[in-house]
């Protein structure tokens, strides 16, 4: 079995690294896209940040239990498995709150004006044939 402590470290450098390059990627595919996008992105970098908190603070126990897992492979394996059993921790820990953490980000960013028009010429886009949709011919 490898050594608990190069997983847990190489696990954590994962955990940051993963998750906040992920997060400025979607920060900057909000700009431009409307308050959805916004709240999507907001809830995306507070997922990661919570989940990374949660992580670095169990990193011990999610090595534990990534080395049980393993079978007595690698530390690659073990780093993976670490990765596995942290990132369906953060969704079962979250998924509970999912509606209250909704209602909390619409308040904070509300929509205006121009996203409710946004969202209506969606929905009436929507409603049309599919054919009329891609500009097909039938």
């Amino acid at each position: 079995m490898c050594n608990p402590h190069v997983v847990e470290t190489r696990l954590i450098a994962s955990l940051r690294g993963y998750n906040f390059h992920d997060s400025y990627r979607i920060a900057i595919a909000t700009i431009g896209r409307g308050k959805a996008a916004l709240r999507t992105g907001v809830f995306h970098f507070l997922f990661n940040l919570f989940s990374v908190i949660v992580g670095i603070l169990f990193a011990p126990q999610l090595v534990q239990l990534a080395q049980a897992i393993s079978g007595g492979a690698g530390v690659g394996r073990q780093v993976a498995n670490a990765q596995m059993l942290f990132n369906i921790l953060g969704v079962v820990i979250v998924i509970g709150f999912l509606p209250i953490i909704a209602r909390l980000l619409e308040k904070f960013i509300p929509e205006t004006k121009a996203d409710q028009e946004r969202r209506k010429r969606q929905e009436e886009k929507h409603r049309k044939p599919l054919h009329e949709r891609v500009g097909a011919n039938i």
